[in-house]
């Protein structure tokens, strides 16, 4: 029998791993919530934290769970990954609407990292008609 083996390259703290590794901020407004004051603790917590990660806004509208628009927001919105920012969000919109998308590596892919925050099998999958949100805001990037 092969024996199965693992080659680290690298190993970094999850802290740091989170500023360096993550390439943009999924956030999907919750239905139903009171939508201008939620935009507005949003704003009050990515100005505190401006960098150079794209944020991403997934809305959908309360009477239809299957229509969603995914805007990228402009560049004044851009935040820095870190863990304050991210607890700030989880605090917010809940650790199931909040995705950080890992950095495009020099070869492609994801440099091998899967940045949902949270275990795999326990993050949702959000689909916006019938697909997932992600990679149709890949296209935006």
């Amino acid at each position: 029998r092969e024996r199965v083996s693992l080659i680290v390259q690298e190993v970094i703290p999850m802290d740091r791993a989170v500023e360096e590794r993550t390439g943009s901020l999924l956030l999907r407004l919750p239905t139903g919530a009171a939508i201008g004051e939620m935009l507005k603790r949003l704003h009050d917590v990515l100005v505190r934290h401006r960098g150079d990660c794209p944020v991403l806004l997934e809305i959908r509208p309360a009477t239809r769970s299957d229509v969603c628009t995914i805007i990228r927001l402009d560049r004044p919105w851009c935040v820095r990954p870190t863990r304050r920012l991210i607890d700030e969000l989880v605090g917010l919109l809940g650790e199931e609407n909040l995705v950080l998308r890992p950095r495009p590596s020099a070869f492609g892919g994801t440099n091998g990292y899967n940045m949902m925050r949270g275990p795999m099998s326990a993050a949702p999958v959000s689909r916006c008609n019938g697909r997932p949100p992600v990679p149709a805001a890949e296209r935006l990037d």
